[in-house]
């Protein structure tokens, strides 16, 4: 009885099994480890970023008010321009018979 133990392919898979809970663990430990890691470099790569926003940044400057009398006369200036060049039509005279000359010519 001292030297009892499991039939071969028992034992063989007992020894199948451990080597996979191990393997099992070490890739799940190496995930976690590539996971903060990775979570490090992004926090990192954020304070960079942040600092970066934060030399760029200029304080707010006021534009200066537009004047809006002299803007409304250069318009008024533009538009009296354009009405004095306008061509009005010109309406002609119509006639509603047609000349025998005409209807022959549309009618070839």
């Amino acid at each position: 009885m001292v030297k009892a133990s499991l039939p071969p392919r028992m034992e063989s898979y007992k020894r199948f099994l451990v080597h996979i809970l191990f393997v099992k663990d070490q890739i799940v430990t190496d995930h976690l480890n590539i996971i903060q890691e990775e979570k490090a470099n992004q926090e990192k790569e954020n304070e960079k970023k942040q600092l970066r926003e934060a030399r760029q940044r200029k304080p707010f400057v006021a534009k200066e008010i537009p004047d809006f009398e002299k803007a409304h006369r250069a318009f008024q200036e533009l538009l009296d321009q354009k009405k004095q060049s306008f061509k009005p039509t010109v309406p002609e005279g119509f006639a509603f018979q047609e000349t025998k000359v005409f209807v022959s010519i549309l009618i070839r």
